[in-house]
């Protein structure tokens, strides 16, 4: 197939020999990794897939552990040849702010759906043989929040914005992989980041995250660029030299103000002129006592203030006359109880769903979610009704109601 580089040109790639008929791609086109971009990338993923190890832990409650990713250059063939025949779901990342570029996650259908099981609220014993749309979701989901914390390491770790559109989910045979993307079909190379994931003897499974070459470059020039930052200052330190030159100059002339300040003020402080002008400060002093001496005249008392007791039930009442128009919201509660996602999901006509209440017990009436009283459910001709059989007081309802 033209554009695509076959097994032993990839060999000669990797090795670092030359090929005859292709010399620009084994030297100059970028595809060889070298030992320091390699481990660079896998620096990159080490943290990055570390970090979503840890958010699909604490998604399934399950304890994820990965080994160290390992990085390398493929093609389609090799890829479809090392991963195996399954069936495969292909998880579509595109960066859009901070990196530019498309990342693939590709893991085993059996596992995924195993790790959608495990998000639905089971123990993974009896998945399912399809990913329907629910286990799709939730297999989305996970994904979703693992390339999210994902990104988020990756904007820590090179102190920028990263962001990614949500993932696209696809379900595929290992050999219409290239059919669902147009990546294979431009990237004729790519690089590879794959790891091993268990999840507490449940699953064990190879991931693999595919990005282009460029993108991969990308991410070797921020790292190195973090690099060469550190290292910066140590070639620029021969300017710097040249700047404390000037500094000790400036230090002779120091001490000879040093003693020429001395004397100066020595002979200014004889004058004592700050002596002279103190006795004006008695004055405010004379001047102050005639201030206060007027003020005891005054006949100061602390101020008595009438003291108010509860209002009397007649002036209560007069006071709610101008609000007995106001509608509120009655509303009669039969029971309440609490249900996990998964048994929501279950609900149908005919399902049962037992309340916190046992039978015969009073029902709750509230008056805006206040509780104001206690009834029995009747019935009045063909409509629902309830039978008041315990109230609380005047004043507790009014204070419910304000």
């Amino acid at each position: 197939m033209e554009g695509v580089l076959s097994q032993e040109e990839i060999n000669a790639l990797l090795a670092g020999t030359d090929i005859s008929d292709e010399p620009e791609e084994s030297s100059g086109s970028g595809y060889n990794l070298t030992q320091e971009e390699a481990d660079a990338i896998g620096e990159i993923g080490n943290i990055s897939l570390g970090s979503s190890s840890t958010a699909l832990s604490t998604l399934l409650s399950k304890e994820v552990q990965i080994t160290t990713p390992k990085v390398s250059v493929m093609t389609y063939n090799d890829f479809i040849s090392e991963s195996g025949a399954d069936e495969k779901v292909l998880c579509q990342i595109e960066y859009r702010t901070g990196f530019i570029g498309l990342n693939i996650l590709i893991i085993d259908k059996k596992d995924a759906i195993l790790i959608g099981d495990l998000m639905m609220g089971n123990d993974g014993s009896n998945p399912p043989e399809e990913l329907d749309d629910i286990y799709l979701s939730a297999v989305s989901e996970a994904m979703n929040q693992m390339m999210g914390s994902s990104a988020t390491s990756l904007a820590g770790m090179f102190s920028k914005e990263v962001d990614i559109l949500p993932p696209q989910l696809t379900v595929t045979d290992p050999e219409e992989i290239k059919n669902q993307t147009d990546f294979f079909k431009s990237n004729n190379e790519f690089i590879s980041v794959s790891f091993d994931m268990e999840i507490e003897n449940l699953i064990k499974t190879k991931i693999y995250q595919i990005m282009d070459i460029n993108f991969a470059k990308e991410l070797i020039d921020e790292m190195f660029g973090m690099m060469n930052g550190t290292a910066e200052p140590k070639g620029t330190k021969p300017e710097p030299q040249a700047a404390p030159q000037p500094t000790p100059q400036p230090t002779p002339p120091q001490p000879q103000p040093m003693y020429q300040a001395p004397p100066q003020p020595m002979y200014q402080e004889a004058p004592s002129q700050p002596m002279y002008q103190a006795p004006p400060q008695p004055q405010p002093m004379y001047q102050a006592p005639p201030q206060p001496m007027y003020q005891p005249n005054y006949n100061v008392q602390p101020a008595q203030f009438q003291s108010f007791g509860t209002p009397s039930p007649a002036s209560v009442d007069a006071n709610l006359d101008i609000i007995m128009d106001i509608p509120l919201k009655v509303t009669v509660e039969l029971g309440r109880t609490k249900l996990p996602i998964k048994e929501i999901l279950d609900l149908g006509a005919g399902s049962i769903v037992e309340l916190d209440k046992l039978a015969g017990e009073p029902v709750d009436i509230l008056v805006n979610g206040k509780l104001i009283a206690k009834g029995e459910v009747v019935v009045i001709d063909e409509s629902f009704g309830v039978r008041i059989t315990d109230i609380v007081s005047k004043m507790e309802r009014i204070n419910k109601v304000q």
